[in-house]
């Protein structure tokens, strides 16, 4: 079952404000699950958020990472949206990089597989966030703190870029902050 605080905390981060004062899921949710019966937007990105939730947590559970971690990188990485790429060629809501521990994820390596994947709620990313936990976990291990562990998830140095590590840890705090309408 998903952690409904890291739940609602995502669907925040999917959501962008409208100049009238509502907000709308991004594009990447209205997209979501286009198979799934009945057109309400927000049901398409809830359901999104919700599995992105439940595999930031067991795999989080499974390598010693903290979901809400994950969760925060894969805001920064890629806003959530399954179909990001980087400049150097990295997929993923974690931003894989197919030469390095991408190579052994199907999203990652093989465009056909990703296409595939855009109009699935999961969009296919249980495994490319498994894999990115199972990298910022080794590096925990190995360099003792999540700062110095983000820094060797983005340059595979410990402690490797610190402005990376900073943005994380803001996105986190942002992410942990109770919702406007709560306080």
């Amino acid at each position: 079952e998903a952690d409904p605080e890291l739940v609602a905390a995502i669907v925040r981060e999917l959501s962008i404000n409208l100049p009238n004062g509502s907000t709308a899921p991004v594009r990447h949710c209205l997209r979501a699950g286009t198979r799934m019966e009945g057109d309400d937007r927000w049901q398409r990105c809830h359901r999104r958020a919700t599995l992105f939730a439940q595999y930031f947590q067991a795999a989080g559970a499974e390598h010693g990472v903290d979901p809400w971690v994950l969760a925060a990188m894969a805001r920064r990485e890629s806003a959530f949206a399954p179909q990001a790429s980087g400049s150097a060629g990295e997929y993923g809501i974690m931003q894989l990089h197919p030469r390095g521990v991408g190579q052994r994820s199907n999203y990652v390596s093989n465009r056909r597989f990703r296409e595939r994947c855009q109009r699935v709620p999961g969009a296919c990313q249980e495994e490319v966030v498994a894999i990115g936990a199972d990298l910022l976990g080794r590096s925990l291990r190995s360099c003792g703190t999540v700062e110095q562990a983000l820094g060797a998830y983005n340059t595979g140095r410990c402690g490797g870029n610190s402005g990376y590590t900073r943005r994380v840890l803001r996105v986190l705090d942002r992410m942990r902050a109770p919702a406007p309408d709560s306080e």
